[in-house]
């Protein structure tokens, strides 16, 4: 016999204080009487419950009468159950039950980040692969996930877009805007930048439609030459069906950038941030800040970058232009002699390669190959707000 408190013997008490039955009363028997009267409620204390658990699972049980044998066990078997003990009937945390625990621990414990969960289930449970497990239901917990920014590595390595092997052979393209109307109804400038020499052209357009951009388009190749390749956002004006067949039939590659990823074309972010506020400085008369577009077009062209250390003009010309300065550039010690573009080109493109090693390598540093997704499976993604929105 075995002693159990009150506190376990709640369905015997039940039974004890439930009105008597008489057989007499119906046809019934007093077991089915009961069953029709009574819900017998049987109490388990968190011990009983994961043994009761455990004797469910095929493996766990085997392993535990593995431990509690008394006969001689074979190599493997012993190998098995060197690291297990047995407390109470208790091996470990069965795999039915491992999803409530982490459910009791982290959804109605806090809603805490991954170490602090597998502390608060390690002061009571453990199981082989406990913080893997725990990880995994975070990351898939839905408000987790919208109300929590991630900590630590963020996802995706950096690739970087290949310099061209000529001038103009990659071309990126967007547009500035919108800006006020002019008086000759512009709202908006078109850039085309070179991918390897940086050179770049602005044409003050009205609207963002496709037909404005193929017409400033044949402007450029009437002077450039068709490009072999294009790289733009998703904006309409890009993705739509007479844009895709104007690329086809020229053989021009067309390259998109991913979605709310703006740094995915970055040249074209730093132009931005070089043109804007120089055309907010230079334009004095709102209605005619397209005269100043083409003063804009020499400053950057003539302006030495960073990365190749040439300028875009003399990249593509192989000397530097003279603008204005007249007499004073006599005083110059400095000979402003030709050199020939295409050796000019080969330095600048190692440069590039260099540099976007560099970027690379301190870029991956602090982020992790990213999650694979299938097609049909539901992700969450963050929107960006555009401004006047809620």
């Amino acid at each position: 016999m075995k002693f159990r408190p009150g506190e376990r013997m709640a369905h015997v008490d039940a039974l004890s204080r439930a009105a008597p039955v008489s057989v007499a009363e119906g046809d019934l028997s007093v077991h089915e009487e009961l069953s029709a009267r009574l819900e017998v409620l049987i109490t388990l204390t968190p011990t009983e419950k994961v043994r009761f658990m455990q004797q469910g699972d095929p493996l766990t049980r085997d392993t535990i009468q593995l431990v509690l044998t008394t006969r001689a066990l074979t190599d493997h078997e012993k190998r098995t159950v060197q690291h297990f003990e047995v407390h109470d009937g208790v091996l470990v945390v069965p795999r039915v039950m491992r999803k409530g625990i982490v459910i009791g621990a982290h959804d109605f414990g806090g809603h805490f980040a991954l170490d602090r969960t597998v502390a608060k289930i390690m002061e009571s449970y453990w199981f082989t692969g406990l913080k893997r497990y725990v990880k995994q239901h975070i990351q898939m917990y839905m408000d987790y996930l919208v109300h929590k920014t991630p900590a630590g590595k963020k996802p995706g390595y950096l690739h970087p877009i290949p310099a061209g092997r000529r001038p103009f052979e990659v071309v990126h393209v967007d547009h500035l805007g919108p800006f006020e109307t002019s008086a000759a109804e512009n709202r908006y400038l078109f850039v085309l930048e070179d991918n390897l020499t940086k050179f770049t052209h602005l044409y003050p357009c009205r609207s963002t439609d496709t037909a404005s951009v193929l017409n400033r388009l044949d402007k450029f190749c009437e002077m450039r030459g068709m490009p072999d390749r294009i790289i733009s956002d998703r904006v309409t004006c890009f993705t739509g069906k007479v844009f895709k067949t104007y690329c086809e039939s020229r053989g021009i590659k067309h390259t998109l950038n991913s979605t709310k990823h703006p740094q995915a074309n970055g040249q074209f972010e730093r132009v931005n941030r070089t043109s804007l506020p120089m055309l907010s400085i230079l334009c004095d008369d709102q209605a005619h800040w397209e005269n100043k577009v083409p003063e804009i077009e020499r400053h950057l062209k003539s302006a030495v970058n960073k990365t190749s250390t040439k300028s875009p003009f003399e990249a593509l010309h192989g000397y530097r232009p003279r603008f204005k300065g007249g007499a004073l550039d006599e005083l110059s010690r400095t000979r402003n002699e030709w050199t020939d573009p295409h050796e000019v080109q080969a330095q600048i493109r190692d440069k590039i390669v260099k540099g976007q090693e560099c970027i690379k390598a301190y870029y991956d540093q602090r982020h992790h190959p990213g999650v694979r997704y299938e097609v049909g499976e539901v992700v969450v993604m963050e929107r960006q707000l555009r401004p006047n929105c809620r």
